[in-house]
């Protein structure tokens, strides 16, 4: 009801703005022929319809800036609920019980399986969860043995961290991982040095009696420590 009182204020502005600024013009007509009638009048209507798309503009323009408001209220208000209810059911042990119920529910037995002997999980970093089978005295070819998505990748990761797997973020090799291969696929010879490389990664920094973290985003420096580290062992040996 308001926006309407709002557009009624401004088109009578706007004809208020327009008689006060060309009354004399609409006079002029009365004394002049047809044809200049004509064209006086048509450049009135002219000017009219100009005052009153001007009137238009702001109308929409106020109301953008107020809707606009309205929305980020509204979005700062569902924002804060969010977090107050996230709050709430993080700090419950009884919903914290049973979303582990869930989870433990929605994976198999198969698929607990296929987890604890994964060598390491490759997430994105809650959509995907990648697990990477390594035996080289069995096959020197790393295996792909998970291959989940959505919520049951977050079940997998959650019984990875459980059972000790570590679990290393990479959004870009996960999602590299999850569409070019299946399940209990060997890993293509494209992927293979990447991973090779996490395997050899992992397994200096256990050499090296360093913590494994149950997640961790592999960097440039942490390769290069764990090849320093293998260097150091190498020569003391």
């Amino acid at each position: 009801m308001l926006k309407q009182y709002f557009i009624l204020f401004f088109f009578a502005l706007a004809i208020k703005l327009f008689w006060s600024n060309h009354k004399s013009l609409l006079f002029k007509t009365l004394d002049g022929d047809i044809i200049s009638l004509l064209s006086d009048w048509g450049e009135m209507l002219f000017l009219l319809i100009l005052y009153c798309l001007g009137s238009m503009i702001i109308v929409l323009i106020f109301d953008f800036i107020a809707e606009y408001f309205l929305f980020m209220k509204d979005m700062k208000m569902d924002k804060q609920e969010v977090k107050r209810e996230y709050k709430e059911q993080e700090g419950n042990p009884e919903i914290k019980s049973k979303r582990r119920e869930r989870h433990q529910e929605i994976l198999s037995e198969q698929l607990k399986s296929d987890v604890s002997n994964s060598r390491l999980m490759i997430a994105n970093p809650t959509h995907i969860a990648i697990g990477i089978y390594f035996k080289p005295h069995l096959s020197p070819i790393p295996l792909i043995s998970v291959r989940e998505t959505n919520e049951v990748a977050l079940a997998v990761r959650k019984y990875a961290k459980e059972i000790g797997i570590p679990i290393i973020t990479d959004k870009k090799l996960a999602r590299k991982i999850y569409a070019t291969h299946r399940r209990y696929d060997y890993v293509s010879f494209e992927n293979i040095d990447e991973i090779l490389r996490l395997l050899l990664w992992l397994e200096d920094v256990e050499n090296a009696g360093q913590p494994v973290p149950d997640e961790l985003l592999p960097s440039e420096d942490k390769f290069k420590e764990g090849e320093d580290t293998k260097s150091e062992n190498k020569d003391n040996n």
